[in-house]
């Protein structure tokens, strides 16, 4: 899922928003177990299914979890950098005064 995550984190940049990533770890030791591969099958069959289970069960915590993270959020302060890290490149030139266009 990390890897996945890379075009998200520079869009949202370019679009002034703030992002985060909520992120699990669902097979910290792939490779490192003999397994048979099995395309196809969830995490190519290097899960045991006890671990598939526990998956599962982080998966079906999520809903639960963001809403109870978003009233939190929402209620800390932003001192981040996030809406206005463009306002650097219109005066530099490199892109227009509404540079919101361009990425349409």
């Amino acid at each position: 899922m990390g890897q996945t995550l890379a075009p998200e984190v520079f869009l949202a940049r370019e679009l002034e928003f703030c992002y985060t990533a909520l992120t699990y770890v669902v097979n910290y030791a792939e490779g490192l177990m003999d397994r048979p591969y099995e395309p196809g099958v969830l995490f190519e069959g290097l899960a045991t299914p006890a671990e598939v289970e526990k998956v599962r069960a982080v998966e079906a915590a999520f809903p639960e979890l963001i809403i109870r993270l978003l009233p939190a959020l929402a209620a800390t302060p932003r001192r981040c950098p996030c809406p206005r890290l463009m306002e650097r490149l219109p005066p530099a030139g490199d892109i227009g005064d509404d540079w919101r266009t361009w990425v349409r």
